[in-house]
């Protein structure tokens, strides 16, 4: 994953506490399951622009849809 990335958050399966399983759908939420941007790389995470809200997510829960050249 790289800056100008367009991903999803998608995580693969959400295991652990009840904790986690409300992460997952809080991020569900606020992310609207559009498709974002990378705009920065801060090593295990990125800072992701979906649309308007900027949310700094573990590389680990996103997909990518289109990698940029």
């Amino acid at each position: 994953m790289k800056v100008g990335d367009l991903v999803v958050f998608k995580p693969k399966e959400v295991v652990g506490a009840l904790t986690a399983l409300k992460y997952a759908e809080r991020m569900r939420k606020q992310t609207k399951e559009i498709p974002g941007i990378i705009v920065h790389d801060h090593g295990t995470n990125v800072q992701v622009a979906f649309g308007e809200t900027l949310i700094l997510i573990n590389k680990k829960y996103l997909e990518i849809v289109n990698e940029s050249r």
